[in-house]
């Protein structure tokens, strides 16, 4: 015999140093995370910061359009004779939608036919008014390169003029004891066409 029990040989003794080794890193791997949850002495470790949540925006309901109320047969002939009257002029209606009959002051915009534009007229549009059911005048002699409707009220038109500058103008237009009368001043022609 040599000096130790039986039972323990070379090869049985190795593995108890070993299972003792990572039984003692076991331990010192445990206090260490028990360590960093801090003690009354310690600082307190920094929090996590959760990531951001963003934020729902509310997406605003759209506004619907109103639904048209259909015209009656009255007003279909009244906005087709002045659909008439646009074309007798030697324009073309830009959109009949623009015109209406439940107002006073009633407008449509017109571009030149082929035929108006052959006899030298130039390209752009103009505003054609109505009361009732009559045609009173246009918003200038000479056509604009670019000429919206804006606003529309029971005796009032507002129109939006591309001015050669980049800019615009809006003139509203308005029937008040018999007369249409611009409320702005009008631009002149050479600032509302295209100069082409």
């Amino acid at each position: 015999m040599t000096g130790g029990p039986e039972w323990l040989t070379r090869p049985r003794a190795f593995a108890l140093a070993g299972l003792a080794g990572l039984f003692l890193v076991a331990i010192v791997a445990l206090s260490m995370i028990l360590s960093a949850g801090g003690g009354e002495d310690e600082q307190p470790a920094a929090a996590a910061t959760p990531a951001a949540t963003p934020t729902p925006t509310a997406t605003p309901t759209p506004t619907p359009e109103p639904t048209p109320v259909p015209l009656t047969p009255e007003q279909r002939a009244e906005r087709s004779a002045a659909a008439d009257q646009v074309e007798a002029q030697g324009y073309e209606p830009v959109n009949l939608r623009a015109y209406h009959p439940d107002q006073t002051l009633r407008v449509l915009l017109g571009e030149p036919s082929s035929e108006t534009q052959a006899a030298g007229v130039a390209e752009g549009r103009r505003a054609f008014f109505f009361v009732g059911g009559d045609y009173i005048g246009t918003d200038a002699a000479e056509p604009s390169a670019e000429l919206r409707i804006l606003d529309q009220t029971q005796n009032t038109v507002t129109l939006r003029y591309g001015l050669t500058t980049g800019e615009d103008a809006r003139v509203r237009f308005k029937w008040a004891d018999g007369t249409l009368a611009p409320q702005q001043v009008i631009p002149p022609a050479a600032e509302r066409q295209s100069g082409e």
